[in-house]
Order: structure tokens, then sequence, then C-alpha cells
């Protein structure tokens, strides 16, 4: 029961974070700090997701989020590429450290 709400919890995670910033920037609202508010949005999404995997220990929350970090790398590297090292940087953290504190879990498997 707890893998399939981790990953909804982990998608709900990043996807609230680019939506709102799709939405900010749409609506013209960070057309004088579009980098800094990418910045923002993938350091604060980092945090959340340490912080969460840190309490629940639960990997199948990292995998979601590091996905859409993933994601967020691919559709900025062409263009803004600090963005995209960000957000990749912040993937591959969130994944280890889901596998770090997931060790616990498979640990205790029968």
């Amino acid at each position: 029961m707890w893998w399939p709400l981790g990953l909804l919890a982990g998608w709900l995670t990043v996807a609230a974070a680019l939506n709102i910033l799709t939405v900010m920037t749409a609506e013209g609202l960070l057309d004088d700090l579009p980098r800094a508010a990418a910045f923002a949005g993938i350091v604060g999404v980092l945090i959340a997701a340490l912080f969460v995997l840190r309490a629940t220990r639960l990997a199948a929350f990292g995998a979601p989020v590091a996905w859409g970090l993933i994601a967020v790398w691919a559709a900025e590297r062409a263009t803004k590429g600090d963005v995209a090292s960000l957000a990749l940087g912040a993937a591959v953290l969130v994944g280890a450290y889901a596998v770090w504190q997931g060790r616990a879990e498979f640990r205790s498997l029968p």
C-alpha cells in the first residue's frame, strides 16, 4: 500500500512546483526573474523531497521526483544550461538519497 502512495506523493510534489512555475510564467509574473524562479523551484522540490525521504524512508517517493527533475533537465538543457545542470544534480541527489533511505525498508522485509 505504501509504494503506490509514495509514487503518487512524489509525483504530486514535483508536479505542483512545475505547474505553479508554468502558470506564473504564462501570466507574465516571472518575466524579470525566470532563472531565479527556476532555481527556487528546483531547490524547493529538492528540499521537500529530502525532508519527506528522511521522514518516511520510502524509496518509492524519490523515483517520480527524480524522474520529474530529469524531465526538467531534458526540457531546459538546450536553452538554459545552468537550470538544466541544477535539475540533473538534484535528480541524482534525490535518487541516491532515496536508495540510501530505502535500504532500511528493504532490510526489514521478511
